[in-house]
């Protein structure tokens, strides 16, 4: 949803139960082999509010951004509120545009072949 109300809503009833399982998730899996970082995968900087709070034991914040040419304050947004390392685990532009309601291809490729000032 759009409206910031119906988004914390979402993020409480869904998102937190979820970052919940992610982070149970990370502590199992460093029961097992705690001399290898966890990450975690998710939408830009999407409920980041929420996953700080529930992901503590998650070492790495993976995430899909679709900033188009530039990843903005990301990087500054994730040390200010998570603290935790980056990786991109998808970037670039969507390939679909949602003003034509149709795949993109041209427009997806010249994101990735420009040169990029990140």
């Amino acid at each position: 949803p759009d409206e910031e109300d119906k988004k914390r809503e979402v993020g409480e009833k869904r998102g937190r139960p979820m970052y919940k399982l992610m982070n149970d998730a990370a502590k199992k899996m460093k029961s097992f082999d705690a001399s290898h970082p966890v990450a975690i995968c998710n939408g830009d900087v999407l409920f980041l509010d929420i996953v700080a709070q529930e992901c503590k034991d998650v070492d790495i914040y993976g995430t899909n951004v679709y900033r188009g040419q530039s990843f903005g304050d990301i990087f500054e947004t994730v040390k200010n509120k998570y603290g935790k390392p980056v990786l991109f685990t998808e970037f670039g532009s969507d390939a679909f545009n949602a003003q034509n309601n149709q795949e993109d291809q041209f427009s997806q490729a010249h994101y990735l072949k420009e040169e990029n000032p990140f």
